[in-house]
């Protein structure tokens, strides 16, 4: 029987070179179809710690890097066989939208503007557009000649959304130069390159058979996984700087976020 696969992303041809994964161990190009699952033979599912998440996302920017199209994949998935049947053209365009790309991250801090209450519709209509960040529409006029792709992911509390930009790869200082000097209803902090994260269709990571419950979910800054409610508490307690928060979502599963 062949070991487990530690998979770190897809793409559409095979790096160049070898590079190794988040625990040394030698990445292969496996053939899927029209793509390429890139991944570790290892003996069992990484365990879940800070250092395995910034080993795994070290692995993903390695074959970024060396790809002109890649789609990341999340942590923890460990897998015994890939099947990509079904899901070719989404995962095919996904990856002609990140070719020769990269991501820019902005937290968006600020207190969310009061619905409108007049009609029903209003109602709707005035939450649509609080979660389009109209707030933003200058900074979007600014970064328009380099943002390619656009993504909102709403939050709650201070961190009202994180907004995600795909702009060409390099691109970045030009990114941020745009960004100086702008007034903004909210304040709003970047950070980046990386590689494609919030870009990936939820089909690459759904095209294997998982050993592991944990998930990858964000760039460094803002990790994100789900697992039970034992994993969550043991993890927490080893955590060093306990900046990690636990939220039930079921009463077997947990988003952690630190």
């Amino acid at each position: 029987m062949s070991p487990p696969l530690n998979v770190y992303a897809l793409a559409d041809a095979p790096p160049a070179g070898l590079l190794p994964g988040a625990l040394g161990e030698p990445v292969r190009a496996l053939r899927a179809g029209p793509f390429y699952a890139l991944a570790g033979e290892v003996a069992r599912p990484p365990e879940l710690t800070a250092e395995s998440l910034r080993a795994h996302e070290a692995a993903v920017r390695r074959l970024f890097e060396a790809c002109a199209a890649v789609l990341p994949v999340r942590f923890g998935s460990v897998v015994d066989q890939v099947d990509f049947s079904g899901r070719e053209a989404e995962l095919l365009e996904a990856l002609e939208l990140v070719r020769g790309r990269e991501q820019m991250t902005l937290r968006v801090y600020g207190e969310e503007p009061p619905p409108d209450r007049r009609s029903g519709r209003a109602y709707l209509e005035s939450l649509r557009s609080s979660r389009s960040l109209p707030e933003l529409d200058p900074l979007r006029a600014a970064l328009a000649p380099l943002v390619r792709a656009e993504r909102i992911e709403a939050r709650k509390g201070p961190l009202r959304a994180s907004v995600y930009h795909l702009i060409d790869r390099g691109s970045a200082p030009g990114y941020l130069g745009a960004m100086e000097g702008l007034k903004l209803a909210v304040r709003v902090s970047p950070s980046g390159p990386w590689p494609a994260w919030s870009f990936a269709p939820e089909a690459a990571s759904n095209a294997w058979r998982w050993s592991s419950v944990c998930f990858f979910k964000a760039p460094r800054d803002d990790w994100i996984f789900c697992f039970s409610a034992s994993k969550a508490a043991a993890f927490w307690a080893s955590s060093s700087s306990r900046c990690c928060r636990a939220r039930a979502i079921s009463p077997s599963r947990y988003w952690i976020s630190f």
